[in-house]
């Protein structure tokens, strides 16, 4: 079994980078036709008078938090993700990826 961080990366890899880029600053390759451009999630803890925001950034990838309300093209991860890929939704709702996601951008907040 994976450790939960690798996991984590992995999924933020091929789920989120195309936007937010490898290293997570907002540099991806498809960040350039993005307006807003995708955040820079390295800072979150930084912009959140250092507490990781971990409730909302599970709700940002989650789909819960209004994203008109910040105009994104963030898809909403949850619905996304509680496919599978024999065409069954998870069942309760749960989306452990989105927990492993959120536990590795944790990982790799700036000082």
């Amino acid at each position: 079994e994976k450790p939960l961080l690798e996991w984590g990366k992995e999924l933020f890899v091929t789920y989120c980078a195309s936007c937010h880029g490898k290293n997570a600053t907002g540099s991806g390759p498809a960040a350039k036709g993005l307006n807003p451009r995708p955040a820079d999630l390295t800072v979150l803890s930084r912009r959140n008078g250092g507490e990781f925001p971990r409730l909302e950034v599970i709700q940002f990838i989650e789909g819960q938090r209004p994203l008109e309300a910040h105009q994104s093209a963030m898809p909403r991860w949850g619905a996304i993700l509680r496919k599978r890929s024999d065409g069954s939704i998870a069942a309760g709702g749960s989306v452990p990826e989105i927990y492993a996601i959120t536990d590795y951008l944790a990982s790799i907040q700036k000082r």
